[in-house]
């Protein structure tokens, strides 16, 4: 330990017999003292005695004892010839040991050069050994409320109260589990007057409180501080990610990966991007208790589509009673796939969406708006221009059938005029990947002055899309020249229900849905189950012309979506009013949506 020397001050007291004589005279001891006052306990301290020679005549100054203490002459000072009667500076050395006061006394004698005459001295020297203080800088480390899943870090505060010496501050123990303090924290010095900032970390995984007591070790007298930690988690955050970064396979498949939902979740998605030209799927999903959803041989209930780049499973996906989260929530496990390609690994999340008491009720759809160049509408003027908000104003009135509404809106503008006409599926995930550009992730939802060489007027690049900016299948496209605002926005909600996990509720071949609570319409008109043509299903493979409806078990799907969040009062502020609907949609052709693949 190291430190700097301040506050010396010395005093010497001298006391002697008067006058010459002859060499048989008896002269009294000469008494002195020397102080050394405050010294740190890191480094020996040397300080000078003034000594007069009482003789008068040249003599020899000596110890009479050796030194056996703290206190010593430094070496070589002694013996010392004085040659008269002068004064000169005797270095004594001071080594400290532990912290406290010091009081020893050196024995010293002058003798005349001449022989037979000679003095003793007492010096008397004294020294106080400062000890380090370490003291905590705050009487409490108070984490307050963590949300489950969220983690927080305080720094926590220890302080050197000595003026001159240092302590070591070697290690904590009392830590639970959930805190966490980084190895290169500790040891660490703290210099004298000086604070160190320790940062600890709480990282709650379920609800509960804590109190602790956690213990600082330091090589200073006591040996350690006790601080007093509180924590508590008393809620579950509306959104849980798990990234569990890049993944590798091992024949075409993930490992098991595991994640708990808290008791009032919703819905379970689990995510995983490999490189343009893999297709991507789901191997296995189990979740508490054994129940299987898929399983190795693709025979399980949960029902799904293999997506190229970026695949993403939502659990649940259907009102389906066989395919529902397990109440009370527990931990789930599954694995993806890699169907085709090349990839070693993929890069996987897991993203769980929580909601007081568990409902499917209220939801913000937040959106990225991708404007290409040819269009007349920019970026800049976006948010006052009658015709793109009265189109996203009716997509907002048809999601609100259940509950959800448009949240916070960023418009973009594509520069490259390579893509006011997309004519191909390669171009179609060229566009997307510009979505990379917005800092949000949102959906995103691209207009364009012609989709796929035209005929298709609305494109969702997957049916249950990931929360992810930047792949080729992050968003869904509509022809912004194909219709009225009426059409067009008929056709952007459609788009969005697939990316949000809706399936057709019939297909032009007759093959239904896996929502329960629509009805099994036929491919076209109607029968006993279908009163109207369709029974104005937005999610109908033809353009049905009238008011489109939404299920209570098609909402179910879209509120579980991972890019849906949950309504905040801030966000409920800023809600536009619902528009009437904008009158009759325009006839699309046969084929308007380019649909994703049918489900396994």
């Amino acid at each position: 330990m190291r430190a700097t020397l301040t506050g010396l001050a010395l005093t010497f007291a001298l006391a002697q017999g008067c006058g010459g004589g002859s060499p048989a005279r008896v002269y009294p001891a000469v008494v002195a003292s020397l102080e050394f006052l405050l010294v740190s306990a890191d480094a020996p301290v040397a300080r000078s005695a003034l000594l007069r020679n009482p003789l008068g005549v040249p003599a020899t100054l000596a110890l009479i004892e050796p030194a056996t203490g703290a206190f010593a002459p430094r070496t070589g000072a002694l013996p010392r010839v004085f040659l008269g009667a002068e004064v000169e500076g005797i270095d004594v050395v001071f080594t400290p040991g532990a912290p406290g006061h010091y009081v020893e006394t050196l024995k010293l004698r002058f003798v005349a050069e001449s022989g037979g005459t000679a003095v003793e001295v007492e010096l008397t020297l004294r020294a106080e050994v400062e000890a380090a203080l370490p003291e905590p800088g705050v009487p409490r480390l108070d984490f307050g409320d963590v949300l489950v899943g969220r983690s927080r870090l305080v720094e926590m505060a220890v302080r050197n109260g000595a003026a001159l010496s240092s302590f070591t501050l070697q290690g904590a123990t009392g830590l639970p589990a959930q805190f966490a303090i980084p190895p290169s924290a500790l040891p660490a010095q703290v210099p004298p007057g000086a604070t160190l900032l320790i940062p600890v970390t709480y990282t709650a995984t379920a609800l509960g409180s804590h109190a602790f007591t956690l213990r600082l070790s330091h090589d200073a007298p006591g040996g350690a501080i006790d601080l007093p930690v509180t924590a508590s988690t008393t809620t579950w955050p509306a959104e849980l990610i798990t990234d569990f970064g890049p993944v590798a396979l091992a024949g075409g498949d993930t490992p098991w990966l595991e994640v708990t939902l808290p008791p009032h979740a919703i819905s379970l998605s689990v995510e995983g991007v490999g490189a343009a030209g893999d297709i991507l799927g789901l191997r296995a999903l189990e979740g508490p208790g054994g129940k299987v959803y898929e399983n190795a041989a693709s025979t399980g209930d949960y029902l799904w589509t293999p997506s190229p780049e970026a695949y993403n499973a939502t659990l649940p996906n259907s009102d389906r009673a066989n395919v529902q989260l397990v109440p009370g929530g527990g931990t789930y496990r599954f694995r993806l796939t890699i169907l085709s390609g090349s990839s070693a690994s993929l890069r996987v999340r897991a993203i769980v969406h929580n909601r007081p008491g568990g409902l499917f009720t209220d939801g913000l759809l937040p959106l990225n708006v991708f404007l290409a160049s040819g269009l007349s509408v920019h970026a800049a003027g976006a948010g006052t221009n009658s015709q793109l908000q009265s189109l996203l104003g009716e997509v907002d009135r048809i999601l609100a059938k259940r509950g959800l509404r448009l949240g916070a809106i960023s418009y973009f503008d594509v520069a490259d005029p390579a893509y006011d006409r997309i004519d191909s599926e390669a171009e179609f995930a060229d566009l997307l990947r510009l979505s990379a550009a917005a800092p949000a992730t949102r959906l995103n939802l691209f207009l364009v002055l012609r989709t796929l060489g035209g005929g298709v007027v609305g494109v969702s690049a997957s049916v249950a899309g990931p929360a992810r900016n930047g792949t080729g299948v992050s968003g869904v496209m509509v022809d912004y020249d194909a219709g009225s605002i009426a059409t067009l926005g008929y056709v952007a909600a459609h788009e969005i229900g697939h990316f949000l996990g809706l399936y057709h509720t019939v297909e032009q071949d007759g093959s239904h849905d896996i929502i329960d609570d629509t009805a099994n319409c036929p491919a076209s008109g109607t029968n006993s189950t279908c009163a109207t043509v369709g029974n104005s299903y937005l999610m109908h493979w033809q353009v049905l012309g009238v008011d489109p409806a939404v299920t209570a078990g098609q909402g179910r799907v879209l509120q579980a979506h991972p890019l849906v969040g949950p309504p905040s009062a801030l966000a409920a502020l800023a809600l536009r009013v619902l528009p009437e609907p904008l009158g009759p949609i325009d006839p699309l052709p046969p084929g308007w949506c380019r649909c994703p693949a049918a489900p396994k």
